[in-house]
């Protein structure tokens, strides 16, 4: 994207009014965009692994309000979900024009599964 800045300058001197006309030209700079999805579902006890993507040629990237079992490296996000219930992180990119607008990631823990040949665990006194 291309952006196009024209100034018109008047200027009053004993010589009569005078005008400067100025005429910028610049580039697209345009922060990142994180385009990752936004919800992740879970299993207790299971590693995952996320990818943050972003739009703009991101040269960082940030991970907020996580839990303490997340870790981020780069732009991948990974960890063993070790509590149940819905998390919400805040992930950013930036680049040399800035940062991108807030993202949330929902991470949803859900209980693992049951293996299909454990019994469950009912004692009789």
């Amino acid at each position: 994207m291309t952006h196009r800045l024209i100034c018109l300058l008047f200027f009053v001197s004993s010589l009569g009014v005078n005008f400067l006309l100025a005429e910028s030209e610049t580039r697209g700079t345009l922060v990142p965009v994180v385009t990752s999805p936004q919800k992740l579902d879970v299993r207790f006890g299971e590693m995952f692994q996320y990818t943050i993507r972003a739009s703009n040629s991101p040269s960082g990237f940030s991970v907020r309000e996580a839990p303490f079992w997340v870790e981020r490296e780069g732009n991948q996000i990974k960890g063993q979900a070790l509590s149940l219930g819905t998390f919400r992180l805040k992930l950013n990119a930036v680049n040399l024009n800035g940062s991108s607008p807030t993202h949330t990631l929902v991470i949803n823990v859900v209980p693992a599964e049951r293996e299909q040949n454990e019994a469950p665990n009912h004692e009789i006194f």
